[in-house]
């Protein structure tokens, strides 16, 4: 089972991607669990934050 909470960094850059896009990434009530252990963990007192959501394109086939 693939991992649907992925983290991506990039130098002080976090990236939090939602990796679920068979649903369209609609989030679980696990995924929200990660979420609120995933987000206080890329943080620091010396960082910022701002939150992003989009979805990465995939295509089907008709």
């Amino acid at each position: 089972m693939a991992e649907t909470i992925l983290i991506e960094r990039d130098g002080a850059i976090a990236t939090v991607v939602l990796n679920r896009p068979e649903k369209l990434n609609a989030l679980t009530k696990s995924m929200w669990q990660r979420l609120g252990e995933v987000f206080p963990a890329t943080t620091s007192a010396s960082s910022r934050a701002s939150a992003r959501t989009s979805t990465r394109h995939v295509p089907t086939a008709r």
